[in-house]
């Protein structure tokens, strides 16, 4: 039954924001009972390809995925102790050097202005102390970078990976001082003109200069 279902996202007979029929319906035309639909329905939901709602106009939606699903499974598995956080950092390095070879081949003087202003923002915030809005910087300054290697893929999993660093970085360690900015535009200027390996160079070196950091910040796991 949840098979069935599923096949009906994956081939396109049901598209995000379309509302499956009602469980009476849906039992009906499948021939199977009203408890199969609701336990399909539930599964579907706790793979996140629908979301439940209530009321009047409620019902089972077909949800857009997004990064949340990914983060969310990625958040237990550190509450749960079976990815540690020097696992995401580890997981982070290798995924940003690809993400800079990508985004150094593919990237648009529109992405790269971006990102320049992305670190005139982020240097205003500094001054302003805003450290709220400096991380939210940050954080779209990879996400930026990200889009610019035009693979989905590559921007799902860095959200992701952000988002769960981004909550323990939070509880144990401030965010980097003015030195980050310098590295930045030096980084942009490597990505302007195209000079893959000494982009990817300076990513590493920041990253690795934060993986040390957080892990020596962070609780032991």
């Amino acid at each position: 039954m949840r098979d069935q279902l599923r096949n009906e996202i994956r081939t396109g007979a049901y598209v995000a924001g379309d509302k499956f029929p009602n469980e009476r319906e849906l039992a009906d035309g499948l021939g199977v009972s009203r408890h199969a639909v609701r336990e399909a329905l539930r599964f579907l939901e706790s793979q996140g390809m629908i979301e439940m709602r209530k009321g009047g106009t409620g019902g089972a939606f077909v949800k857009r995925p997004d990064e949340s699903l990914i983060s969310g499974a990625i958040q237990a598995a550190v509450d749960f102790d079976v990815v540690s956080i020097a696992h995401l950092t580890e997981a982070r390095l290798h995924l940003e050097a690809i993400v800079v070879q990508l985004a150094c081949e593919r990237a648009t003087e529109e992405e790269i202005a971006q990102l320049e202003e992305n670190v005139r923002l982020a240097e205003a915030a500094m001054e302003a102390g805003n450290r709220q809005e400096r991380v939210r910087l940050n954080i779209e300054f990879h996400n930026i970078l990200a889009r610019a290697t035009k693979n989905p893929l590559m921007l799902t999993m860095t959200q992701a990976l952000l988002a769960t660093l981004n909550e323990i970085t939070s509880r144990v360690g401030p965010v980097m001082g003015r030195e980050l900015f310098e590295g930045r535009k030096k980084f942009i200027a490597h990505l302007k003109a195209r000079r893959t390996r000494a982009a990817v160079r300076d990513m590493q070196a920041h990253l690795e200069r934060l993986h040390r950091d957080l892990l020596a910040l962070a609780p032991r796991r």
